[in-house]
């Protein structure tokens, strides 16, 4: 109803009410806004959903790892892995929330992704005020970027999910230098620390900040509360920290998870490499990476152009505005934040090899906000002559057709490959259905390699904490601590079958196998590893080969009842 004078009203027309209680509340954008997101975020995620990808190494570590969780167990002290722990607990959400299974791992990736995707729209928001248009090709950007094929490969890894508190670090850091309040730094502390709780190289972003700020001759560095505002971050991120410290330590598992999340890394790191490699040589294999070269390389001349243009705005002298200085600041931390990115995400110098192309989805934010201001240029160039409309136009199919075609190409070589599409069933593991039909789900399964999803697809527990071989392998004298507890489990918790994975796991876990490690040695594989006989022997007493399913050695294991 709507007055029309004193004492008379009207109704209002079906039009007249939908184009009030649509189009002027306008109550519908924020739902149609996270509908298009959800749906593109979709789109991009469809070669890591279980009907296109065989599930990875790294994705069965975090998942059976999230199992143990879930059956009452604590990370590193029941169930051994060098990373940081949050990618468990999510992985332990997704399967609480969403079910026991493998789609339950895709959709907390979607949700996370979806969310980092709107913070990062955000951000271009206030960047780019009123610029609808570049916001949105900046966050399509982002979208198609950060989850690249080539970088998520299966999916589920720990870099995918450390960019929603990196994008919140940034989104942080930009609202300190706008309006200085104490809570942006503490959010961009505790965001930092959740960063390095889901990935230990990580936090670059947060470490740039206060060299960004050294450069620019930022005001803020005069103020008298500097020292309080630095206080404050390191608080939020020593909180994150010592939150997760309190939890292990009241579990008995803090000394374990320092080792395993520190000194391992550390060790294994040395091991692969084989000797101390210089800085130069990771730099090159940082630029000559075919994950970078694949992902960055096409967009390279737009970060590149940004990169100077930041750090250019940053260190000039004269700063007209407020605005200007803020945007300088901002520009030379991101600058800056790119390169701690690239350095960090290659300390292992294991860029060159394809398979650890997922270190390089944590550059991915600055990288496409160093690329947005050739983009912003690309778009209000107004061309005045048929050459100029022409390559104009040109530049923008390139751009698109570098960030999109991955999809459609992957999509379809998947589909070839594997004869599934995005809405068939789950493509299990080929031995999921042998150790099932074969074991109880009592029984014990040791899986000897790297290749963890076993254990969780058939629901089947590991009868060691170390479910999977590398902790055992580096020559020292932490990995004989571990062989020995490694045996020890073994005889307490007698496995029914084993599993030797290894001639699909790499090159670094032998066989159990003496004439299959032989063969293995010749074929490039290390010799150079610590002393496994026990393991070796407990094999040979107790266990024997039953089968072998294409690369696969399955061992049946036999106890004596008198010994148990």
């Amino acid at each position: 109803m709507a007055l029309t004078g004193i004492g008379q009203t009207r109704t209002l027309s079906p039009l007249a009410h939908w184009r009030r209680h649509v189009l002027e509340d306008r109550w519908w954008v924020p739902l149609a806004f996270w509908a298009i997101l959800l749906a593109i975020v979709v789109m991009v995620s469809l070669p890591q959903s279980p009907s296109m990808s065989r599930q990875g190494r790294d994705s069965g570590v975090y998942v059976y790892t999230a199992r143990v969780i879930l059956d009452g167990g604590v990370p590193y002290r029941d169930v051994w892995d060098n990373k940081t722990p949050l990618v468990f607990f999510t992985n332990a959400a997704a399967l609480l929330f969403f079910g026991p299974d493998l789609w339950s791992l895709w959709i907390i990736q979607i949700l996370s992704f979806a969310a980092t995707g709107g913070l990062f729209f955000g951000l271009l928001s206030r960047l780019y005020a009123g610029q609808t248009r570049l916001i949105w090709g900046g966050t399509l950007l982002f979208l198609f970027q950060a989850h690249h094929y080539v970088l998520n490969g299966a999916g589920n890894f720990s870099e995918l999910y450390a960019l929603l508190p990196q994008v919140v670090c940034l989104i942080a850091g930009y609202r300190f230098l706008e309006q200085p309040r104490a809570r942006w730094v503490l959010l961009l502390g505790a965001s930092a620390g959740i960063a390095f709780l889901f990935k230990q190289n990580t936090v670059g972003v947060a470490l740039a900040a206060v060299p960004a700020l050294l450069l620019v001759r930022s005001p803020l560095l005069q103020s008298r509360r500097r020292w309080h505002w630095l206080a404050l971050a390191i608080a939020g991120g020593l909180s994150v920290l010592g939150a997760m410290a309190f939890y292990l330590a009241a579990r008995g598992a803090l000394y374990d998870a320092f080792m395993a999340t520190f000194v391992s890394p550390s060790q294994f790191h040395n091991w692969v490499s084989g000797r101390s490699v210089p800085p130069w040589e990771t730099l090159r294999g940082t630029l000559t990476s075919p994950a970078v070269l694949l992902t960055m390389g096409p967009l390279a001349p737009l970060a590149i152009y940004g990169w100077v243009l930041g750090v250019r705005r940053g260190l000039a002298k004269q700063i007209r505005s407020r605005r200007d200085a803020i945007l300088a600041a901002f520009a030379l931390w991101v600058a800056l934040t790119f390169v701690l990115d690239m350095a960090l995400a290659n300390l292992s110098n294991r860029a060159g090899d394809i398979g650890y192309a997922h270190y390089f989805i944590t550059p991915m934010p600055a990288f496409v906000l160093l690329s947005m201001p050739a983009l912003k240029r690309l778009a209000n160039f107004r061309p005045r002559q048929r050459r100029e409309r022409a390559l104009r136009l040109a530049t923008w199919a390139y751009i698109v057709l570098v960030t999109v075609l991955w999809l459609p190409v992957t999509l379809i070589g998947q589909m070839i490959v594997t004869g599934s599409n995005p809405l068939g069933d789950e493509i299990e593991h080929p031995l999921k259905d042998y150790i099932t039909e074969t074991t109880s789900p009592e029984d014990s399964v040791l899986i000897w390699g790297a290749s963890s999803m076993l254990n969780f697809q058939t629901q089947r527990p590991s009868p060691s904490r170390f479910h999977y071989g590398y902790p055992l392998i580096v020559p020292g004298e932490y990995s004989q601590e571990n062989i020995d507890q490694f045996v020890d489990d073994l005889e307490a918790n007698q496995p029914a079958l084993i599993v030797d994975a290894t001639l699909n796991d790499g090159d670094r876990i032998p066989p159990l196998d003496p004439y299959m490690r032989a063969a293995w040695w010749v074929s490039g594989g290390r010799r150079d590893v610590a002393d496994l006989s026990a393991v070796y022997d407990f094999v040979s007493d107790h266990c024997a080969t039953i089968n072998r399913i294409d690369a696969y050695r399955v061992y049946r294991c036999e106890y004596d009842s008198r010994a148990t």
